[in-house]
């Protein structure tokens, strides 16, 4: 009997389902494709030269970028064409560097993701990456923008905040107005103002 008892087939312990992804609230800001470098720290034709330095030799039909003042900071909106053509994060690092700038650089993709770099100087001090409805990597730390603002109250980002929502008010946190542009609406503000560069 005791053979018996002791031989017997362990049984599989019951499957456990695994937790499901935390779903974030509906994003409050449109999804939508924008490309953009928020650079602070340069007059606008330092900025507009700068630009044109990285990334004028893909340039074939103009306008291919808006350089807009936005407060303390620039914005620089990017057609989708010539963003295809560039090594679009490459070149931005390589601005912040050689004009030891803060700068700010993303691609939104509407819901298939985006891809938000933060730079100072030769430093990339962090990312934002979100692939569909993952989050790959984000700031987790208001510290690392302490040198520009108070943004305790937007980093860490909260669990259930829609990640768009959470880069446009990081930006506007930092004093930046013009977050996230779709590259229409940027022509459009282009045009109807004097502080504006287009390339």
């Amino acid at each position: 009997m005791l053979k018996r008892l002791f031989n017997r087939r362990e049984r599989p312990a019951p499957s456990v389902a695994p937790p499901a992804p935390l779903r974030w609230d509906a994003a409050q800001h449109s999804v939508r494709q924008s490309f953009a470098l928020h650079l602070r720290g340069l007059a606008l034709d330092d900025a507009a030269q700068q630009l044109r330095d990285g990334y004028g030799y893909a340039i074939d039909a103009s306008p291919a970028i808006v350089l807009l003042a936005d407060g303390d900071w620039l914005t620089a909106n990017f057609s989708r064409t010539l963003v295809s053509r560039i090594g679009f994060n490459r070149v931005a690092s390589q601005i912040a560097r050689d004009a030891d700038i803060w700068l700010i650089g993303y691609r939104l993709f509407g819901d298939e993701g985006m891809d938000v770099h933060y730079f100072r100087g030769g430093d990339h001090l962090g990312a934002l990456a979100v692939s569909g409805e993952e989050i790959e990597i984000e700031p987790e730390t208001a510290a690392l923008f302490a040198p520009l603002a108070d943004v305790t109250r937007i980093v860490p980002r909260r669990a259930t905040q829609h990640p768009l929502d959470f880069h446009i008010a990081l930006l506007n946190g930092l004093g930046i107005d013009h977050a996230a542009l779709g590259w229409e609406e940027a022509l459009a503000l282009a045009s109807s103002r004097d502080v504006a560069i287009t390339l």
